[in-house]
């Protein structure tokens, strides 16, 4: 019998398999990234723990019946290597994933997914959403610049791939005008970077989905935390991102990314 009490989304960024690649990575995305091995691990771990790995479709196809304890990975930018480590992980253990993809790298970067790996990858049963345009924070756009980048990748990956029913906020910066303006141009359900567990309201995509954000420096005690969080957990969990969103608030989003960035540098 599963020990899942939840339904959880977990986030994770780049992947890499080796030094080089980790080299290769920029010092912003190293704090996110983790290697191969050690997200074969987690697969590993979630099915020690009895935790299942739900399908994105669970959101879709008549969500109230479908609602159960479980376990949805998400992956957030679109980077190459979603491609090629991630699919193939997740093929080899019969899993499907979340990718939101920033539609203005597609083709455009070779650190990011082209549009030709993207179709192979839906073509693999992997669900392929947006996060974002240009990868810019929401919170500082106004009306107008926040629908055009919506629209865009709306745009971009329904001609491409397929409509989207669901994105991710870049840097989870968002307001709640930004929400709602997901919600008019077809994202039904819209996830964050903010922590908890997913409802039955949220599942229906009356609100937003949070998630818990993967680390370089996430133990295995961590993910187990995250996946069958207690309620201490969730309070300290919940207490470390409201501090950082204060902070975020006081120094402003382009001042506080910039000093996480220098400091990610120093650090690696």
């Amino acid at each position: 019998m599963s020990q899942q009490q939840h339904c959880v989304a977990l986030m994770y960024h780049a992947l890499y398999e080796n030094q080089e690649e980790w080299n290769a990575l920029l010092d912003e995305e190293k704090p996110y990234a983790i290697s191969t091995a050690e997200f074969e691990k987690h697969l590993q771990l979630l099915e020690e723990w009895d935790c299942p790995i739900l399908a994105p479709s669970v959101f879709k196809t008549n969500p109230i019946a479908h609602w159960q304890p479980g376990v949805v990975l998400t992956f957030d930018d679109g980077h190459k290597s979603h491609y090629t480590h991630a699919l193939p992980i997740l093929q080899k253990y019969g899993y499907k994933a979340l990718f939101f993809v920033t539609t203005a790298f597609t083709d455009n970067d070779p650190h990011f997914c082209s549009w030709n790996e993207l179709k192979e990858m839906a073509a693999a049963g992997m669900d392929i959403h947006a996060h974002g345009h240009t990868h810019s924070f929401f919170a500082n756009m106004n009306e107008e610049e926040a629908h055009e980048e919506l629209r865009h990748s709306y745009h971009l990956l329904k001609t491409n791939i397929a409509a989207p029913w669901s994105m991710s906020f870049p840097g989870g910066r968002y307001t709640k005008r930004d929400v709602e303006l997901a919600k008019r141009q077809g994202y039904s359900h819209v996830f964050t970077s903010e922590v908890g567990v997913i409802h039955s309201r949220r599942f229906l995509g009356q609100k937003t989905l949070p998630r818990f954000a993967i680390r370089s420096t996430t133990t295995e005690t961590d993910l187990k935390s995250m996946v069958m969080p207690s309620g201490m957990a969730l309070t300290k969990a919940k207490a470390i991102a409201l501090a950082k969103t204060l902070v975020k608030k006081m120094l402003g989003n382009n001042l506080y990314h910039k000093l996480y960035t220098m400091k990610a540098g120093r650090q690696n």
